[in-house]
């Protein structure tokens, strides 16, 4: 396994100082270079924070009861007197991360940076200037040059500052996707009984069709096409209640020149045929 770590004080001492703003007590690096697992699992958490980064591989947590394996590019905060219990694994090719820190400022710090108290799982990205900048710490805790105790906490702040800046275009992602979808379910209410494919509706609104289905599933539960037939079968199912239209009307009607094709369509959704459903309606 390789090491590469510095520290404040004695290895592994738990400082917590509420005098200095802001002071970084430890950090270090953990390549599983031949070593099976690296379990750490601390009951009753530490008096400081901590915050691991990882740059490879996985790691295995343990948060709320749960097992979760978070992948390369995340960070995880702990937060004092909050338990610590993950393993990183050798086959997981995992390299990580990590830093402890402490002072009367880090809520606000935190807070500044927009990371949220209720959250300890961030998605931080898998940008190398996390790890020129945590290199950068261990380098300095190691050295201890005049003025490292103020390049640390500049440092810690550039991480943290990475941190929000990824929440914050993965929160405009997330919006920019969320109005693509809307925009697609009120074309598709307002005009399911057109001809629509979904690829060229993709393509005219500047989207990969891939990357519309996958979206449109991730907000809706359905893809476009099953949401489209789903609409159009509730629309039919409607009109079989409420007029006497013949089936190959109704099927015009909401999207379907072949009265078979709307026929396979409806008994597949619904279990029986138009006529059966309309005769046990009635």
């Amino acid at each position: 396994m390789f090491v590469n770590r510095a520290d404040l004080g004695q290895p592994h001492a738990d400082i917590v100082n509420t005098e200095l703003p802001l002071l970084v007590t430890a950090v270090g690096q953990y390549r599983m270079d031949g070593k099976p697992e690296m379990p750490t699992h601390r009951p009753d958490g530490r008096g400081d924070y901590q915050l691991i980064y990882i740059a490879t591989g996985c790691g295995h947590f343990v948060l709320d009861g749960n097992e979760q394996i978070l992948q390369k590019g995340t960070a995880i905060l702990y937060r004092p007197n909050v338990v610590q219990n993950y393993t990183f694994y050798g086959k997981d090719d995992a390299e990580y991360y990590w830093c402890h820190f402490t002072g009367s400022e880090v809520a606000k710090l935190l807070s500044d940076c927009h990371i949220a108290e209720d959250r300890m799982v961030f998605s931080a990205g898998t940008s190398s200037d996390f790890q020129w900048l945590f290199l950068q710490m261990i380098r300095e805790l190691q050295l201890k040059q005049s003025g490292y105790d103020t390049i640390l906490p500049m440092n810690l702040r550039h991480i943290l500052l990475l941190i929000s800046r990824q929440q914050a275009e993965e929160k405009a992602v997330g919006n920019k996707i969320l109005g693509e979808i809307e925009c697609a379910i009120r074309h598709f209410n307002m005009h399911f009984h057109w001809d629509i494919e979904i690829q060229e509706y993709a393509r005219q609104h500047l989207m990969s069709p891939y990357w519309f289905s996958r979206n449109f599933k991730k907000v809706t539960g359905s893809s476009p096409a099953q949401y489209l037939i789903s609409l159009r079968m509730a629309h039919a199912m409607n009109l079989l209640d409420n007029t006497d239209d013949t089936v190959a009307q109704i099927a015009l009607a909401v999207g379907y020149d072949n009265t078979q094709y709307f026929h396979r369509l409806f008994r597949d959704h619904t279990g029986m045929t138009p006529i059966e459903y309309r005769e046990r309606r009635k």
